[in-house]
């Protein structure tokens, strides 16, 4: 029984031929960017892996922090450069407020410019035992001042905010984040303001701002 054959001419006019490419590079990071695993050439087969880099299920990539200065500057100051350098700045801050112990002028409360610095602070300058963390930025000007001393403040980007209400306000230091990165929070002022004009809680309501 003969049958019929299709020909090429007939294929092409059914189907669209679509071909992809698969491009491999090399990096020259000392870790995988999506993970903190090593990147060594010619190590043994399935070594350097972990969740991440294997696709296991429910977890994420985290991109290299040593790797994000090289992104455009508008993905710096985007949310992933809003990632980076929290710990540090605590850090800083926390070893400014050890100087000032040190120097017998120990700081009564804590007051940030914006309430992602202070958030930072509350969460991970506990084991610092830092003073009460204030700030008047957006949601958290509602939580007051409670019960802090207004007599010395560590102030972290907000000399100029204080600077009115306070007799003496100077800058310790400048804090600037990690890894090269220009996010929105770097180049951060700390300083430090003494002689108040009137008690936090009478500073309080014309120190609320949004943004």
């Amino acid at each position: 029984m003969a049958t019929a054959t299709r020909t090429s001419g007939d294929v092409s006019t059914r189907y669209e031929p679509v071909i992809g490419l698969e491009v491999h590079a090399q990096l020259r990071t000392a870790t995988k960017i999506f993970c903190s695993c090593r990147n060594r050439f010619g190590d043994a087969p399935n070594t350097n892996v972990c969740p991440v880099c294997l696709g296991m299920p429910g977890v994420l990539p985290v991109v290299s922090a040593a790797q994000v200065h090289d992104l455009p500057a508008s993905s710096q100051r985007a949310d992933i450069g809003d990632t980076i350098g929290w710990p540090q700045l605590t850090h800083a801050v926390a070893a400014q407020d050890a100087a000032l112990v040190h120097a017998g002028q120990p700081p009564t409360s804590v007051f940030t410019g914006y309430y992602g610095e202070a958030a930072a602070l509350d969460v991970l300058g506990s084991a610092d035992r830092l003073p009460p963390v204030l700030s008047g930025h957006n949601a958290y000007w509602m939580w007051g001042p409670g019960r802090a001393s207004d007599r010395t403040v560590l102030v972290v980007d907000a000399l100029g905010q204080l600077r009115p209400d306070f007799a003496s306000c100077r800058l310790l230091t400048t804090y600037y984040a990690p890894y090269q990165v220009h996010n929105d929070w770097t180049n951060i002022q700390i300083g430090v303001c003494t002689g108040p004009t009137a008690t936090w809680r009478t500073l309080w309501p014309h120190l609320r701002h949004y943004g």
